[in-house]
């Protein structure tokens, strides 16, 4: 699942693509696609990025956050049991 829009810039345009469901269509397909389909047109693809996080990075992220949660009721127990 991706939404697609296509934006016009001085030296070429810029095909954005939102990717709604990176598990039924993963980056790298996407990706493949996009050259595929510039290629047929006698179009090269010179750069891309991404601007959103990949679940995995979101899951750390989130893990690390609980983590540091943790850590912070630790401390404050051990604060109030000390005073």
């Amino acid at each position: 699942a991706v939404e697609t829009m296509a934006l016009p810039h001085e030296m070429g345009v810029e095909v954005a693509c939102n990717l709604l469901d990176t598990a039924a269509t993963p980056a790298p397909h996407v990706r493949s696609r996009v050259v595929e389909l510039a290629e047929a047109e006698g179009l090269n693809l010179e750069s891309d990025y991404f601007t959103n996080k990949q679940p995995e990075e979101i899951l750390a992220f989130v893990q690390d956050e609980e983590l540091a949660a943790e850590g912070n009721i630790a401390r404050e127990n051990k604060k109030q049991k000390c005073t």
